[in-house]
């Protein structure tokens, strides 16, 4: 059996002279697929080997069926960012506000031990940010337009207009923060979270907006940030 015969070859794709090997055909291929592993297995049978790494994506298949086949492990090999699993940040994280990082080196802080982001609670540091501004917002029992102003005035952040015709309702951009500015929000945040004192609660928490009230809010369009 010629298992390369079994792989099918796509022209121009994904862009012109690049020839594209679509492994999917050998995969439907039932003896192809067995074959297929059978040699991967072959040059490992015996050795006592501890796991076997796979590359994202083909390689999750293919190194699934051999680790199967060898009784041993499977290590997925990801795509940097993808799990939200222990990763010390650089020694310049802290600068530049490392968003795959967990941990942050403790030097910086004149700690030994790496220092645990905040990256821990969410998966993304926006998405920390809102998680603790829609907390605030329903322990001090705020509507959430007057969250957003508070935080714009605490940012001090200057919008500027823009709108393309009578019916557009318009853009406010606003200028680039920087790390250590956000990170002065989310400190003064966390403050007063913890002067409120919220009860502790052993269940899943709804996070989600509660039902909006505009009363009073700033007329705005799309919001957008540089």
């Amino acid at each position: 059996m010629n298992i390369e015969e079994l792989v099918r070859s796509i022209p121009d794709y994904p862009k012109a002279g690049v020839i594209f090997r679509d492994i999917t055909t050998l995969l439907q291929n039932p003896a192809g697929f067995r074959r297929t592993v059978d040699e991967l297995v072959q040059p490992f049978a015996g050795s006592h080997i501890s796991s076997v790494a796979g590359i994202e994506a083909r390689g999750f298949i293919l190194g699934g069926a051999v680790a199967h086949q060898l009784s041993v492990g499977f290590v997925a090999v990801r795509k940097k960012g993808k799990l939200p699993w222990q990763t010390i940040g650089g020694k310049k994280a802290w600068i530049k506000g490392d968003s795959h990082a967990m941990f942050y080196h403790g030097k910086p802080l004149k700690q030994v031990a790496p220092v645990p982001s905040i990256r821990l609670k969410a998966y993304r540091r926006g998405q920390q940010d809102v998680e603790y501004l829609v907390m605030f917002a329903k322990v001090y029992n705020h509507p959430c337009w007057r969250v957003g102003r508070d935080v714009r005035r605490m940012l001090q952040l200057k919008p500027v207009f823009k709108a393309q015709g009578g019916e557009d309702a318009g853009t406010l951009t606003f200028g680039a923060l920087s790390p250590r500015q956000l990170w002065d929000v989310r400190m003064k945040v966390g403050a007063l979270l913890d002067r409120a004192a919220p009860p502790a609660k052993r269940r899943w928490i709804d996070l989600r907006t509660s039902r909006r009230t505009f009363a009073g809010a700033e007329t705005i369009g799309h919001v957008a940030t540089q």
